[in-house]
């Protein structure tokens, strides 16, 4: 008698976790790449936007001169938006993350929104009472709720689009969902969710009943400069800041769609307890006052961004010193901390680090007075504490209001 044996495994599961985790190490791989890009461009376009700046200050308004370079300007800082979208992606943006109420943020999105979006999209939202806390960035929150109402904003006029020239189904509303709400994350979760962590989360949800998205491309929506809409619609970098923000909060993001039924992005945030913070003062809009003589120390590994700073410093009237290195900026200040009065430290500098710097000159002087400046924050090891921070690029004004607020701070 003759006969055959065998067993049958089903292995779906694990090669859907297996393409999950592919896909991640992609996205990855693609994030540090694009930060190091924009990290680059940002110097650049803190010389450029700050030059500009200057130049329009000399030039009469109304001339065709002044005309040429404010429409140069606007071009710069446009170019810097989408650097700061890359930065986002890549998890390299400077956040701020304090404890926030994220249905606050909703309510404000969905007010902006109604105001700006087609009057044939019905925006809903629906905010649960006892939302729990989360450690976030309210201006990240706000680009991320934006992104993902933008992106359901185009998938319900590109489906309003396609029924002008079809018959629309008779009970088919075009409609924005916001939901923010409590959840807690189990095992069953995780196992279908690879990202996913269990215990207590805010989940944030968007949905639309749009144009969906196809299934071939699902695992292509967060790379960056990839885009399935029509030309001037979108850049491709919507979703990929989403993505690197929520990557940045400790969170993930799952995908719900289905072509002509829609479209659902859940974001799930980790549960904070901590207290509130104290609300922070407002940064003035009055131009900043003159420098009376004080002198500060202007540190950037790029010489364009060393001269501009000067410059802008010393029209203010301040005393201005600078070094290009992590080396240069510790024998400067050993030899003439007695006259400095401020330290402005890029992060990224070559020989020693913003963060081994700002250890060693709170070892000369735990008193001194500092402001670090980046594009993006990847040195994690060192307390900002009592340090004021400068994001770039910056306008000439914001570089002197932040100097102001320094100098005012009270030595401790």
């Amino acid at each position: 008698m003759t006969g055959l044996f065998g067993t049958l495994n089903d292995i779906t599961e694990r090669k859907q976790l297996e393409d999950q985790l592919r896909h991640a190490h992609k996205l990855e791989a693609v994030g540090q790449l694009t930060g190091g890009v924009a990290h680059e461009f940002n110097n650049l376009l803190t010389a450029i936007t700050g030059s500009l700046d200057l130049v329009l200050d000399q030039l009469p308004p109304g001339g065709e001169l002044h005309g040429l370079v404010n429409t140069a300007e606007q071009a710069a800082w446009r170019a810097a938006s989408l650097t700061k979208q890359l930065l986002s992606f890549s998890r390299r943006s400077p956040i701020d993350r304090r404890p926030q109420n994220l249905g606050m943020e909703a309510n404000e999105v969905a007010r902006l929104l109604r105001q700006a979006i087609d009057r044939r999209i019905r925006m809903e939202i629906d905010v649960a009472a006892d939302l729990w806390s989360v450690l976030a960035d309210a201006g990240e929150m706000n680009q991320l709720m934006m992104n993902l109402c933008v992106n359901a904003r185009d998938a319900l006029l590109e489906k309003i689009e396609k029924n002008a020239d079809a018959s629309a189904p008779p009970d088919w509303e075009p409609r924005i969902l916001i939901r923010v709400e409590n959840m807690v994350v189990d095992d069953a979760h995780c196992q279908a969710h690879p990202n996913a962590k269990s215990g207590d989360h805010v989940r944030l949800s968007i949905s639309d009943n749009g144009i969906g998205i196809d299934e071939e491309i699902r695992h292509r929506i967060f790379e960056p400069f990839f885009t399935t809409k029509k030309v001037g619609r979108g850049t491709g970098l919507g979703l990929s800041a989403v993505y690197g923000i929520v990557a940045a909060h400790q969170g993930w993001i799952e995908l719900e769609s289905a072509r002509d039924e829609g479209t659902r992005f859940s974001v799930y945030f980790p549960r904070t307890k901590q207290a509130a913070p104290i609300s922070s003062i407002a940064p003035s809009s009055e131009k900043p006052a003159m420098g009376g003589g004080k002198t500060i120390l202007f540190v950037d590994d790029e010489e364009a961004i060393r001269d501009l700073g000067r410059a802008i410093l010393e029209q203010k009237g301040y005393q201005v010193l600078t070094a290009g290195d992590g080396r240069e900026v510790i024998e400067i200040f050993s030899k003439k901390k007695e006259t400095i009065d401020l330290v402005i430290l890029d992060v990224m500098m070559p020989h020693r680090s913003g963060g081994e710097v700002l250890r060693q000159l709170r070892q000369i002087d735990p008193k001194l007075k500092i402001i670090m400046s980046s594009g993006h924050r990847t040195d994690h090891s060192f307390d900002f504490t009592n340090v004021l921070f400068l994001p770039k690029p910056y306008r000439p004004d914001d570089l002197l209001r932040r100097v102001t607020e320094a100098l005012q701070q009270p030595s401790e």
